[in-house]
């Protein structure tokens, strides 16, 4: 179980620019850690600088302990698996797991062995000698980590593994790489962009932006308690509002008591109130008032777009006993989880002042096309 540690990893481009910069963090032996943000943030530049395949401007890559920034690629024991699998058109499924053996220079027989544990380990028996054009994405998708896997590596790198799948199948195969993971003990690095896949298969989330590290944490970390409205939005659904704490030191929002102790300083914080922390109450009851515009039941629970005070707030619900007209009058609570304030070291972000000034809400502040509206 090898570490991969970056340290103040900087790549630069000739005009001056940067694809990465500064970037410091350690993805731990024996568990899978995930590089999640926006597409040009950095995130496979850094897998690459890891595998040898570029170099790094400045800083160092470390792996078990070891200095590699200087050895080629098959000197670090790592196996870098692709977007698009690069898998080679004429051998057969048998004969693409063996390849990183062969050119090593393995005997035949232990070529012939290994690739043949790699086939059972990912489920494809009796199609060794099947063509991988005639595969399905997600049988291509095994013979790719089956052949990065042949090589005993001790380290896997995955880059957007999973970006060619459907949504059925995606969710299939993030459950069996994560569980390959745990049953191997491999280090593994991940990089995605969905913040979903990322919080479903990861022990660590390093969440990146305009080449810099953000945040790193567990997925309930970064999830519940983002250091930043970035952090915050990226992953997943936020309103962030602005508070000034009342007399007795504590934070209200309209007309509610928020479940959190004001520090010290916290004028001018935000806080981060996710749609599922909301809770639906009947008209009448304490809380703030609001009305349902639209609504969309989803079978597991129900999206509600709700006017309030504050603006328009999504709220989901789960196990949906009671479903909302669009329309009608509710009042809205908040729960425990799902609240969290922000960095109050940074600068707070421009929103109108005035009275009735509505925040932004999230990035996503919308119900899906099975949506009932109020006209």
């Amino acid at each position: 179980m090898h570490d991969v540690e970056f340290r103040a990893v900087s790549r630069r481009f000739d005009d001056g620019s940067h694809a990465v910069q500064g970037v410091s963090f350690t993805a731990p032996g024996g568990k899978l850690t995930s590089l999640l943000g926006p597409s040009g943030c950095g995130k496979s530049t850094l897998l690459r600088i890891a595998a040898g395949l570029e170099a790094p401007t400045e800083g160092s890559v470390w792996i078990g302990g070891v200095d590699v920034t200087g050895l080629p690629p098959e000197a670090r024991g790592v196996s870098l698996l692709f977007q698009h699998y690069a898998l080679f058109p004429h051998l057969d499924v048998l004969g693409n797991i063996g390849f990183g053996l062969r050119t090593s220079g393995a005997a035949r027989a232990e070529v012939q062995a290994r690739a043949q544990a790699m086939l059972e380990l990912v489920g494809l028996q009796r199609l060794e000698r099947r063509a991988v054009s005639e595969l399905s994405g997600g049988q291509q998708q095994r013979v790719a980590l089956a052949r990065a896997l042949a090589v005993e590596p001790s380290v896997v790198l995955l880059d957007e593994p999973l970006s060619n799948l459907d949504d059925r199948l995606r969710r299939s195969m993030r459950e069996e790489i994560r569980a390959l993971q745990q049953r191997l003990g491999l280090t593994v690095a991940y990089v995605t962009h969905d913040e979903t896949e990322a919080m479903a298969v990861s022990d660590q989330v390093v969440v990146m932006n305009e080449g810099r590290v953000q945040q790193a944490g567990s997925p309930h970390e970064v999830y519940d308690h983002p250091c930043s409205e970035f952090v915050a939005r990226f992953m997943g659904d936020a309103a962030i509002f602005e508070l000034v704490p009342d007399a007795q030191g504590s934070l209200v929002l309209g007309t509610l008591r928020l479940p959190l102790t004001a520090p010290p300083g916290t004028a001018g914080a935000r806080v981060m109130v996710r749609p599922e922390a909301w809770r639906l109450l009947p008209v009448g009851a304490e809380g703030l008032p609001g009305r349902v515009l639209r609504r969309a039941y989803l079978g597991h629970g129900a999206e509600y777009m709700i006017d309030t005070d504050l603006g328009e707030l999504l709220v989901t619900t789960r196990h949906a006993e009671v479903l909302h007209q669009p329309g009608a009058p509710v009042s809205l609570a908040l729960g425990p989880q799902g609240v969290s304030l922000l960095d109050t070291g940074r600068p707070p972000a421009p929103p109108a002042t005035a009275h009735g000034a509505r925040p932004e809400a999230s990035r996503a502040a919308s119900v899906p096309s099975n949506q009932e509206t109020f006209p």
